[in-house]
Parts: structure tokens; C-alpha cells; sequence
């Protein structure tokens, strides 16, 4: 939910942090990316090795072309 939530504010800073354009991203790269900075900046009690494994997983599931760059 808080993904949901704060969805505005999360693309905000996945547009600030990456060279690619956001409409560009698939999908299941975009949700995944989302997820990840959500755990960063507001799931304090995640262990930060742990905060962006399940994004990372996610994208290598997904096999898609424009999480390369990333």
C-alpha cells in the first residue's frame, strides 16, 4: 500500500537518479524500481542489504531489455 501511496514521490526520484526516461522502463522494471526505493526511504526496519534484493530478483525474473542500463 505504502508503494501505492507514494507512487508520485518514488517516480520523482527513480526520474532524478536515472539517465533513462520513466515512460521508457517496463513495466515490471518501473514496479520493481518502485518497490526498491520505497523499502530505501521509508522501511527503516529492512536491512539494507536487503532492501533492493527483492527489485533486483524481480528484474532478472522479468528478463526485460530496459533494465540494462540500470
Amino acid at each position: 500500500m505504502g508503494v501505492l501511496r507514494w507512487r508520485s514521490l518514488l517516480d520523482e526520484r527513480i526520474a532524478a537518479a536515472s539517465a533513462q526516461k520513466i515512460e521508457r522502463l517496463d513495466l515490471e522494471v518501473l514496479t520493481s524500481l518502485r518497490l526498491g526505493v520505497y523499502q530505501l526511504q521509508f522501511l527503516s526496519r529492512v536491512l539494507r542489504a536487503r532492501r533492493f534484493f527483492e527489485s533486483v530478483e524481480m528484474v532478472k525474473a522479468a528478463r526485460k531489455r530496459s533494465a540494462r542500463p540500470l
